[in-house]
């Protein structure tokens, strides 16, 4: 019996794991499109589409990662003088 257990348990942990997995690879074109902005030095507009997906995704660490870099965007840039 406690075998079974800890075998459900593994099994469990495995397929949450696949899961956890398949949701990191779905792109979501929020995110594509602020970070295509940001790589092509439009930070204006990547500013724009990461605070757009942040109102969509607020848990997200990463849109609150690309607001506040080294080189802040220029309405940051703005409130930290």
């Amino acid at each position: 019996m406690r075998r079974a257990v800890q075998l459900t348990i593994i099994l469990a942990l495995a397929l949450s794991a696949i899961g956890l997995s398949q949701t990191a690879q779905a792109p979501d074109p929020q995110r594509q499109t602020a970070l295509s902005l940001e790589q092509q030095g439009r930070n204006a507009e990547a500013e724009t589409a990461w605070r757009t997906y942040l109102k969509a995704h607020p848990s997200n660490p990463e849109p609150y990662a690309h607001l506040t870099t080294k080189k802040p965007f220029p309405s940051i840039a703005k409130r930290l003088k």
